[in-house]
């Protein structure tokens, strides 16, 4: 565990059991739980006050906390293929947190189904509208080299590669 200030520590923590994601769900639920008390225990806590995750992959069931509160803040495709056998679960996330945050419509579409605590969507990120009235039209950059831009990030396999590259082509 690393301080950052008195207030923010980061730890750092190391699947306890290989494979975990394929485990049946009260084995996984069990794994997890312990792993939710170890960490307790690294930070000197017997109970966390707030639990703010954007991983539905993991401590599927905010529960295993014991958290006053706790937020899911989905910012992928929930229903991506990707998160077929990582996020079998993840239906279990949204069912148990206690409040949902969404950043997209299409997100929205996917988890609210299963949202038994509050909901809300903020929107932020691209501006869609605004991309495609810039794709209508060219904009001269300035400067004679090759590349005049470069997106350096995390690439999800759901990505939208398909408009980075026409964003990339037309401007």
């Amino acid at each position: 565990m690393s301080a950052v200030n008195e207030n923010l520590k980061v730890l750092s923590y190391a699947n306890i059991l290989p494979k975990v994601d394929t485990l049946p769900w009260m084995f996984r639920k069990f794994v997890f739980k312990l792993l939710a008390t170890r960490i307790k225990k690294a930070v000197g806590l017997t109970r966390i006050d707030m639990i703010w995750s954007f991983d539905f992959t993991r401590f599927n069931d905010h529960t295993v906390w014991n958290a006053r509160k706790s937020v899911l803040h989905v910012v992928e495709i929930f229903n991506h293929p990707h998160f077929y056998i990582s996020g079998r679960y993840k239906t279990k996330s949204v069912e148990t947190a206690d409040l949902v945050v969404s950043i997209a419509d299409v997100i929205t579409e996917q988890v609210k189904p299963a949202v038994k605590g509050k909901f809300l969507q903020l929107n932020h990120g691209a501006d869609i509208v605004g991309f495609e009235k810039a794709i209508l039209k060219k904009v001269k950059l300035p400067g004679t080299n090759r590349i005049t831009a470069s997106f350096v990030g995390n690439f999800q396999y759901s990505f939208d590669f398909d408009l980075l590259y026409e964003l990339a082509v037309t401007h």
